[in-house]
């Protein structure tokens, strides 16, 4: 469908100031991408110490050959047991699905990424009974 290149990453996000990552990773039966508990001290690129503002659970799969629909059914098959529990995590504030797209600007800055998701892809999605973000970003050649 596209012949640009892109960045495709479909990740879930759970985040609350009381999250415990480790309780959520033991309910969930997988293991995160990324974690951070609320307060933990972190060191910016720019050498500057940072408090985290929240506790976060994530989970992501990148690809840059995969489609969008290939990526959704590899989240769809990763929580296959576990979508259920979702909406019962403990000290749960929010939780989205994000489906992240970064691909190359044609060289006068314009272009576009079209994806389709089928009505299969979008049950796979309902399945997790959360709402999906759509981020888009088009890089400068």
């Amino acid at each position: 469908m596209n012949h640009v290149k892109a960045k495709l990453m479909l990740a879930i996000y759970i985040k609350g100031k009381s999250l415990e990552p480790a309780e959520i990773t033991a309910l969930l039966g997988v293991e995160p991408s990324k974690v951070q508990r609320f307060g933990e001290q972190k060191l910016t690129s720019s050498m500057k110490r940072v408090s985290a503002l929240t506790g976060l659970w994530a989970y992501s799969i990148e690809s840059e050959t995969h489609t969008v629909a290939e990526l959704v059914e590899k989240l769809a098959e990763q929580f296959r047991n576990c979508t259920g529990m979702l909406s019962t995590l403990p000290n749960v504030e929010e939780k989205y699905l994000d489906l992240f797209i970064a691909y190359d600007a044609e060289t006068d800055g314009g272009g576009e990424y079209v994806f389709e998701l089928a009505s299969n892809d979008m049950s796979l999605l309902g399945q997790f009974g959360l709402p999906v973000r759509f981020t888009v970003a088009s890089v400068p050649p």
